[in-house]
């Protein structure tokens, strides 16, 4: 592509993203009479299912029920506080949120959401996998309604991969360094890796994915979290040595998940790690499909020695039903009207969290990387649910970014980082 039309794209690219952009995401639009009877809606506009989306489908209840929608869209790092403040209220300002599994602990433990009832509860565990369902069962109880299943995979460029003589993914994360050290030395792309290890959420879910790569996970044998272990070092080690090998790039210290896809789209590094919301764009533009391609990420050799030959995060969110709503029963139909397989069946560029999709020839004929996203989500691993997680992962966030910019050693990195948490928690 030639620079200007690259730019050109990139601008639609980042409008895509953030339809009806108005500052800070601070904008909503209803359906229907905007009455005391209108059900609110709290949505993320960012990756995941899109506003226009989300829009059509809202107008669809409205006119069917007769019961207006109003959605108020905001960023994801807007969306905790936005849900934590609305639930000090005395009548919640929302009445359905989208909800990061990584709060469900909190949210159930504090009462700030409604939990599912026998008949939602009977049918997520007849229709959907444990493995998407699990992320939001606490305590017995689920608290949110399985919506986007979410999780990273490998983005490679194949254009890249040919000028190195190679044809096919990096079947393990040596070989992926392997990969990069070749295009490094030929002079092909400055810093072939680039992923988001900036100071937030995104560095913890980096961490996650790499640490279950070589074997680790947060948690020891009697359930409680273990970060000072063998595999913590060794993930966190190879993290460091990509930077200071000159593989990864630098900036990725600096970016978000967003920027890192703008960056591998126009070429300018040859392997990243992001949310399958990426692949929406390979899927649309068949010029993109030829030159990028995506697989599942690779673990290390000696956990492939034990058979786990695949590393993922998990990102999902559920549709929850805030306590303090006086619209519950209502609620309870406009969730299950938003996450039903007549929605996600005609918006495929996500994971449909229903099986029965999995398995509709019409689904996999629409959506070449379905086969894909249903073998990652064999693999992913879950962060800490914890009631306190967002503490925890503050700590983890500050000590993992120490550590990738050299302000202290990786072992002291995580000795310290364990005996902080395990401060927090007493």
């Amino acid at each position: 592509m030639e620079k200007k039309h690259v730019f050109l794209w990139l601008l639609s690219l980042l409008f895509s993203l953030c339809p009806l952009y108005t500052g800070p995401f601070l904008f909503s639009q209803s359906s229907g009479n905007d009455t005391d009877s209108k059900i609110v809606f709290l949505y993320m506009a960012q990756a995941g299912y899109q506003p226009k989306d989300i829009l059509e489908r809202v107008e669809e209840y409205s006119h069917r029920y007769g019961t207006p929608v109003k959605v108020v869209f905001k960023e994801y790092e807007q969306m905790y506080d936005e849900i934590q403040g609305a639930s000090r209220q005395k009548v919640s300002p929302y009445d359905v949120v989208l909800v990061d599994l990584i709060w469900i602990a909190e949210f159930a433990e504090k009462r700030i959401l409604h939990p599912l009832g026998s008949e939602d509860v009977r049918n997520i565990q007849e229709g959907i996998s444990s493995g998407l369902t699990d992320a939001f069962l606490y305590g017995d109880r689920y608290w949110a309604f399985p919506f986007l299943a979410n999780m990273q995979v490998l983005f490679l460029n194949y254009d890249y991969l040919q000028q190195i003589g190679r044809k096919h993914p990096p079947q393990s994360l040596e070989e992926l360094v392997e990969y990069a050290r070749e295009m490094k030395k030929k002079g092909i792309v400055p810093y072939p890796l680039f992923d988001s290890w900036k100071k937030q959420e995104a560095l913890v879910c980096e961490f996650a994915w790499i640490l279950r790569s070589f074997g680790g996970c947060f948690t020891g044998k009697d359930g409680r979290l273990q970060l000072n272990t063998e595999e913590s070092f060794r993930a966190l080690s190879w993290m460091k040595g990509l930077l200071d090998e000159g593989l990864m790039n630098p900036y990725a210290l600096h970016s978000d998940e967003l920027f890192v896809s703008e960056v591998f789209l126009n070429g300018d590094t040859a392997f990243t790690t992001n949310w399958t919301y990426l692949l929406r764009y390979l899927n649309e533009f068949p010029y993109l499909e030829k030159k990028f391609g995506a697989a599942p990420i690779p673990s290390s050799r000696t956990n492939l020695s034990i058979g786990s030959g695949y590393s993922s995060i998990s990102g999902f969110q559920g549709l929850g039903i805030l306590a303090n709503s006086r619209k519950k029963e209502e609620s309870k139909r406009f969730v299950r009207f938003l996450a039903s397989p007549d929605f996600q069946r005609t918006h495929l560029s996500e994971l449909p969290v229903w099986r029965t999709l999995w398995e509709n020839p019409l689904v996999e004929a629409k959506d070449p990387y379905l086969n894909l996203k249903v073998t990652v989500l064999q693999h992913v691993v879950h962060r800490p649910l914890h009631p306190r997680y967002r503490d925890i992962s503050l700590v983890m966030q500050d000590e993992l970014f120490q550590a990738l910019t050299g302000v202290q050693g990786v072992k002291d990195t995580l000795s310290k980082m364990q005996n902080r948490i395990m401060e927090l928690l007493r």
